[in-house]
């Protein structure tokens, strides 16, 4: 498949907004978070989901996979972020559990939202979190679904 310079960089820039999300402190409010997050980039919701390309779904999704690979690599040398990284790990989890490809991942995204078409406003992460994720990890306690 050849990846157009256009997906390419909706990728990257994905990419270095998440980084950049990622570095704000932890000590600071989720509700701070959130309104940080809006005003680099809007949250990906349903509304949105439907009207993408097949080719900017896996993009999104190529990017956040990038940084769950990014956050599984520095965890290697650091084991307090390892263990502290609950989201990371239960994506790896599942990953291990039932491997699931990136047309897998947007298929059930976009099953979630033809079966729900009053919850397109619900994030994008959220539906990839409670539809392809949680089904797949083998713990016994269901881990918390993502803050909104």
């Amino acid at each position: 498949m050849r990846v157009s310079l256009k997906l390419l960089s909706l990728c990257l820039l994905m990419t270095g907004v998440l980084l950049s999300v990622a570095s704000v402190p932890y000590a600071q409010e989720e509700s701070e978070v959130m309104v940080q997050v809006e005003q680099v980039m809007p949250v990906l919701k349903g509304d949105t989901w439907v009207k993408m390309s097949d080719d900017e779904k896996i993009s999104f999704i190529w990017g956040a996979g990038h940084i769950v690979s990014i956050q599984e690599v520095l965890a290697r040398d650091n084991q307090d972020l390892k263990e502290s990284n609950t989201f990371v790990n239960k994506i790896m989890e599942a990953r291990s559990n039932q491997p699931m490809t990136m047309n897998q991942v947007a298929a059930k995204v976009d099953e979630y939202y033809q079966a729900n078409p009053d919850k397109l406003d619900k994030p994008v992460v959220e539906v990839i979190w409670t539809e392809t994720v949680v089904p797949r990890l083998s713990s016994a306690e269901e881990p918390q679904e993502p803050a909104q």
